[in-house]
Parts: structure tokens; sequence; C-alpha cells
């Protein structure tokens, strides 16, 4: 793969580029050519809350459990009919 800095100071890639025999009229506004052999994305990574911040997420769910009129998470889910 082949990007081009052109006068204007734009950078586009030059797919129809062959290196082998390049075409005058194609490098005429070309001021530089960069090969790129090699092309890095970001990777997203994945990391735990410090150690505090958990434990005041695991002390606010635990009062929000002993408040009265709280919703219960323990309900038990309505039966279904089997169906045959």
């Amino acid at each position: 793969m082949y990007i081009g800095l052109f006068r204007d100071g734009t950078m586009r890639v030059l797919e129809e580029l062959d290196p082998n025999n390049p075409d005058p009229e194609l490098l005429r506004d070309i001021r530089e050519v960069y090969q790129v052999s090699k092309v890095l994305e970001p990777v997203v990574v994945l990391r735990p809350k410090p150690k505090e911040a958990r434990q005041k997420i695991v002390v606010e769910k635990s009062s929000q459990e002993q408040e009265p009129g709280a919703s219960s998470t323990s309900k038990r889910p309505k039966s279904r009919k089997k169906v045959s």
C-alpha cells in the first residue's frame, strides 16, 4: 500500500500506483510517496476498577437491599405453562 503526500498538504492512498512502473502523470502533484508495510489498529483494553471503587459499589448495593420499600431482587418469576 502506498500513500502520497500531495503539494497542497493532503495525503491519499495511491491504489493505482505501480512501484515497478510508476505513471509520471500520477506523480506530477505528489511531493512524497510512503510505502506502508504494517497497519496498526487501536485495541480496546478492559481493566478492572480500582479496589476502592469496587468496595464502594458493594457497599452501595448492600445498603440498597437493606432499605425498607426498596425493590426486592429475590422475587420468584411467574410459572409458565408447559406446551405439549
